[in-house]
């Protein structure tokens, strides 16, 4: 539901540093003051005719929570949808 739902997550605590990656889905940015941390931003579609990346990316979310008890993998800490996104 918080993919729906734009500014009810607080991109103000995150505050980027440097770009990791770029992939099919978005880009990974480090964190600053925080080596722990990075941040994937997802492109949400403008138009009709744009690919609808949303079914994927709620999909990774739901992994993403189902295994964050292994300290062995990646962890999700927070997800939302912004204006400025």
């Amino acid at each position: 539901m918080k993919l729906l739902i734009i500014n009810y997550f607080n991109s103000s605590l995150f505050e980027l540093d440097e770009m990791i990656a770029k992939g099919a889905y978005g880009i990974v940015w480090s964190i600053k003051n925080d080596p722990n941390l990075v941040v994937k931003l997802v492109d949400l579609p403008n138009g009709s005719y744009d690919e609808c990346k949303l079914h994927d990316i709620f999909s990774e979310i739901c992994t993403m929570e189902e295994i964050k008890v292994d300290q062995n993998i990646c962890g999700l800490v927070e997800y939302g949808v912004t204006e400025d996104m």
